[in-house]
């Protein structure tokens, strides 16, 4: 009979992020099954990237973790808009997050350039490689694609190809804070410069925290400390 290995720990220690890596990193060498019967389930239910199919079980009518990340990157954006990051870092070290957080703008769009018959350059928006994937459920036929002209595809293509991140901790907070509240602001002026986008989102707003140095996305939370985090942004 092979070992068994058993981890144990208080609710919010990161046991089922220690498994998630660990099931990242092994799941194209080794066999194995997984049985989750958490609310919050970060492991995917089925796959056929690797050379093996695998299915995770969920607990009834459990949700996914990407959907409360979601809505937890939503809800620390509305909190960063009211309030000064200052007042989160509390809320974090009660959680056992360490006393910083990385803000990441993920741009859903690019600007592609293309020749016609013509030979004339042509300029339009399209899905970022990220955008693509963060809707994959849009069919290739169907994904948005805005004609641009010249001049703003000039002044405007590098900005939407750079991912930024923005690291929040005490002794920073107040510019980091300006520099995200800039990035806001630059959205907003595109969108007055281009009416298309007037209710669509060109960039997505990600939260990074550290554990005991290694950051993490909010959806590797383990179930414990979104369940902790949640109440204490409720309250």
């Amino acid at each position: 009979m092979s070992n068994i290995t058993v981890i144990l720990g208080e609710n919010g220690k990161g046991k089922t992020r220690y498994l998630l890596d660990y099931f990242v990193k092994s799941q194209d060498d080794k066999r194995m099954a997984i049985v989750s019967n958490a609310l919050i389930n970060p492991f995917p239910s089925n796959s056929t990237r690797s050379s093996h199919s695998f299915y995770a079980l969920r607990a009834k009518d459990s949700y996914s973790a990407i959907f409360f990340a979601r809505n937890l990157n939503e809800y620390f954006v509305r909190l960063l808009k009211q309030h000064t990051p200052y007042e989160l870092f509390s809320l974090l070290n009660h959680v056992g997050f360490d006393d910083d957080f990385i803000v990441r703008r993920e741009p859903l769009y690019r600007v592609n350039k293309k020749i016609n018959s013509f030979g004339e350059e042509l300029y339009e928006l399209v899905f970022s490689p990220y955008g693509r994937d963060r809707f994959r459920s849009v069919s290739h036929n169907n994904q948005p694609r805005f004609n641009l002209t010249k001049g703003f595809a000039e002044v405007y293509s590098e900005y939407f190809e750079m991912t930024r991140d923005i690291h929040f901790n005490y002794s920073n907070h107040n510019q980091q804070n300006q520099l995200y509240a800039d990035h806001l602001d630059f959205e907003a002026k595109i969108k007055r410069d281009f009416p298309e986008f007037k209710y669509r989102a060109l960039f997505e707003t990600r939260f990074f925290f550290r554990k005991k140095g290694e950051y993490f996305p909010i959806e590797k939370a383990s179930s414990g400390e979104l369940h902790i985090l949640t109440l204490g942004l409720f309250i």
